[in-house]
Parts: structure tokens; C-alpha cells; sequence
């Protein structure tokens, strides 16, 4: 039988997996199909807010308003799956180490490395690039989970219901 200590630090360790494996798939998709991707997001938001407010929705617009935010919605993209990157490294390594300053830095690295690594992938990757800007965008969405993880962490680990064993 296992201990529940090492069921957290499975499943910690398992939505880490988790979502660099997410990153990596997003990232695998050609420069059409991300493209693809965030114009039916941006889609599907502007048909309910048309239909919200009872306005019809004209094919033209719909056209226009996707080019102008579809560098928006990707740099989101970016920043989010990454902050949800960073939450889940701080909390599988605040689960393995015992100090808490030691697993943010090492979240934080092994984040913004994780970001590097995906950058020089999308290289090979028809229609893609490797940017700089995109690499510290991703950086910055780790740095902001890991401090939503810390919000988190001091809320409930004083009420005790985060507390470490």
C-alpha cells in the first residue's frame, strides 16, 4: 500500500508530465494548424458574443476580427500554458524538497529550460520559429504560477489543509 505522501508526490509529478507533454503537442502543430487552432478559439468567442447580444455575425467581420487577435490569443496561449507549467513544478517540487525557496528557484528553472527546449523544437517544425520574445513571455508565465502556487500554498497551508508532512 502506498502513502498518501506518495500518492501527492505521484500525481504532482504526473500533471508536471502532463502538461509539458500539452506544450510539446501544441508545439508539434504546424504554423496552419496553430493557426487553425487560435482563429477557431477566437471564433467560437466572437459567435457567443454576437449571439449574447443579438447581433448577427457577418462572415467578413468574423474574418477581421480573427487576424486582429490572433497574435493576442497565441501570446495568451503562451503565457497561460506556461503559468499552468509553473504552478504544477512548484507544487510537485515543494512536495519533494523540504526547502521552499530551493523548489521555487528550481521551478523556475526548470520552467523557463523547459521553455528553451520548446522554442529550438518549433525551429523544425514546418511554418514555426524559435523567438527569443516567446522564450521570455514563457518564462514570465512560469514565474507568474509559481507565485499563484505561492498565494495558494500560504492560504491553505494556513488553514492546514496544504500543510506538508
Amino acid at each position: 500500500m502506498t502513502s498518501p505522501k506518495r500518492m501527492k508526490l505521484i500525481f504532482a509529478w504526473s500533471a508536471v508530465g502532463a502538461v509539458a507533454v500539452l506544450i510539446f503537442f501544441f508545439s508539434s502543430q504546424t504554423a496552419q494548424e496553430s493557426t487553425q487552432v487560435s482563429h477557431g478559439l477566437i471564433e467560437r468567442i466572437y459567435l457567443w458574443y454576437t449571439s449574447l447580444l443579438g447581433r448577427p455575425c457577418a462572415s467578413g467581420d468574423l474574418l477581421r476580427i480573427a487576424a486582429f487577435w490572433d497574435h493576442f490569443v497565441r501570446k495568451l496561449a503562451h503565457f497561460s500554458i506556461y503559468a499552468l507549467l509553473g504552478l504544477c513544478c512548484a507544487n510537485a517540487f515543494s512536495l519533494t524538497l523540504p526547502r521552499l525557496k530551493k523548489a521555487f528557484v528550481l521551478s523556475f528553472l526548470a520552467g523557463s529550460l523547459y521553455a528553451v527546449t520548446d522554442e529550438i523544437h518549433q525551429r523544425f517544425v514546418p511554418g514555426r520559429s524559435c523567438q527569443l520574445t516567446d522564450m521570455a513571455l514563457d518564462s514570465c508565465g512560469v514565474a507568474f504560477g509559481i507565485f499563484l502556487f505561492c498565494i495558494l500554498y500560504f492560504i491553505f497551508t494556513k488553514k492546514g489543509a496544504f500543510a506538508h508532512e
